[in-house]
């Protein structure tokens, strides 16, 4: 299919291995399937982002806006997207950081409006990235630093191998 050549297209131009959750293993009370992109390189991680996991969000994007204006994907604002992610406990605490201080000079930095929800699902919470794809690039390159900061970490392998929540409930 055309998308499995797209997927085999970035895998090997980035240097990165794209793995999708099951079909309909979607992040908990969403209908948002999770994308892992795996790399030893954090530099082919953004590229990937770049040259292809953004631009086919922004391709959805703006198909739907035809069809349906009020899409989970699109921002308030003209040219605005929307791009969610999840984070384990620890990084999403590393993200607002003490009183708020790094999503605040985050949003600052990227003029990006970037919100975390407040419930924790199998000890990840939800990211929402809101802003034009250059904002969304900046801020995604930023949390990038973040979590690459924290590879070392007795945490980090779980929160990468977690892709598919509902094998991992039962």
């Amino acid at each position: 299919t055309a998308k499995a050549v797209l997927k085999d297209q970035i895998q090997e131009e980035c240097g990165v291995r794209l793995v999708y959750s099951n079909k309909g293993d979607c992040f908990p009370g969403t209908n948002f399937r999770i994308l892992a992109i795996y790399s030893d390189d954090p530099v082919a991680i953004m590229s990937a982002l770049e040259r292809g996991v953004l631009p086919q969000l922004i391709a959805v994007a703006d198909e739907e806006r035809i069809h349906n204006p009020k899409s989970d994907l699109l921002g308030k604002e003209g040219g605005e997207y929307i791009f969610r992610l999840c984070l384990a406990r620890r990084m999403s605490g590393m993200l607002i950081g003490d009183h708020g201080k790094v999503i605040q000079q985050m949003r600052s930095d990227t003029g990006g409006r970037i919100f975390i929800e407040n419930e924790y699902v199998m000890e990840h919470r939800m990211v929402r990235i809101i802003g034009t794809p250059e904002v969304i690039f900046s801020a995604l390159g930023q949390m990038n630093e973040l979590i690459q900061g924290e590879c070392d970490s007795e945490e980090f392998p779980g929160f990468m191998g977690l892709v598919n929540f509902t094998a991992a409930s039962e």
